[in-house]
């Protein structure tokens, strides 16, 4: 459970950071003109570089606990490190499919279903 609710709060960190570009962007001065997609497009290229390293630092961390708790299941049996092994295990392919969730496909997300509610304004 603690695995899981890092994972969630890890993409909902990254998600209002994306949103949040977007926010800002929408509100610029002559930025406003940009269609949604080229305003989703320009947050996502902003803030990418930032949650890369982000996530590139902490995947370092959690993958040397990975490692180290793999070794010392491996040389010393009895070592009951199981549940930490598991545990970075976890934060590992959490964090990467965070990163891809709410990088790539939240901001996506936001701009069909604002386009379905612009839609349905006109009408």
């Amino acid at each position: 459970i603690a695995a899981m609710l890092t994972i969630v709060g890890y993409s909902i960190n990254n998600t209002i950071i994306i949103f949040d570009r977007i926010r800002e962007n929408a509100h610029k001065n002559g930025v406003r003109q940009l269609p949604r997609e080229q305003i989703v497009n320009l947050s996502v290229t902003e803030s990418l570089p930032r949650t890369l390293n982000t996530t590139i630092t902490t995947l370092l961390t959690i993958g040397a606990v990975f490692v180290a708790c793999a070794v010392a299941v491996l040389l010393f049996p009895p070592s009951n490190l199981d549940p930490l092994r598991d545990f970075a295990g976890t934060l590992i392919v959490g964090i990467l499919s965070g990163l891809f969730s709410s990088v790539f496909l939240s901001g996506m997300i936001w701009n069909a279903l604002s386009g379905i509610k612009l839609g349905k304004k006109a009408k």
